[in-house]
């Protein structure tokens, strides 16, 4: 299905900057803000169609998040269209996790409106990759018996933001939008901010 993205009439209306097609070998995603400046390399079997944002912010003008992971692949599996959504980080704590839950969702805004333009339909599954050198949330819920606590409901931020747990973090996986237990793959970054891993 990938393949046939570029027959479609509407490929001619996208910017190759942000939405192109990769083959393996060809797939990374970039950070290129100096704090977080990095680069992860992705191995693959097949073609997947790539979203890069223009800035941390590549905003739908009618969704009410504006924030944006730093990349997307679309690919196909043997079930369907499998969206992979990435962001690097540096360090993780608690405010870059919930950060880094809603830049997922700017992503896989963009990634549902692209899969709705080229007519491919709803994705059957979606995987987050969090690409880091540190994190202390783990760390942090160890040393803080109060942060072990179950917690009920979703917890809220003062901007009344849902926040995603310590709990989703160490147990790898993340609430996107409606859709519950995400998984999240964490990618370690070497001291220059690189890393390395396969879809």
């Amino acid at each position: 299905m990938i393949e046939a993205v570029q027959s479609h009439p509407r490929w001619m209306f996208v910017s190759r900057n942000h939405v192109f097609i990769a083959k393996s070998g060809d797939m990374f995603v970039e950070e290129l803000e100096a704090q977080g400046a990095g680069r992860i390399e992705f191995a693959s079997s097949g073609e997947a169609l790539c979203l890069r944002p223009v800035s941390d912010n590549m905003p739908l003008l009618w969704f009410h998040e504006d924030e944006c992971a730093d990349g997307a692949f679309i690919m196909d599996d043997d079930k369907g269209i499998h969206i992979h959504l990435v962001e690097l980080k540096s360090t993780v704590n608690v405010g870059k996790w919930s950060k880094a839950r809603r830049q997922f969702e700017g992503m896989y805004a963009n990634a549902i409106a692209v899969l709705g333009f080229f007519d491919m339909g709803i994705p059957h599954r979606i995987t987050c990759h969090l690409a880091l050198k540190k994190e202390n949330i783990s760390r942090s819920t160890r040393s803080n018996p109060a942060l072990q606590k179950r917690l009920i409901g979703r917890p809220v931020s003062a901007t009344g933001d849902f926040l995603p747990t310590q709990e989703q973090f160490t147990g790898g996986v993340i609430d996107l939008m409606d859709i519950k237990n995400v998984p999240v793959r964490l990618i370690w970054r070497d001291h220059a901010g690189n890393g390395a891993a396969t879809l």
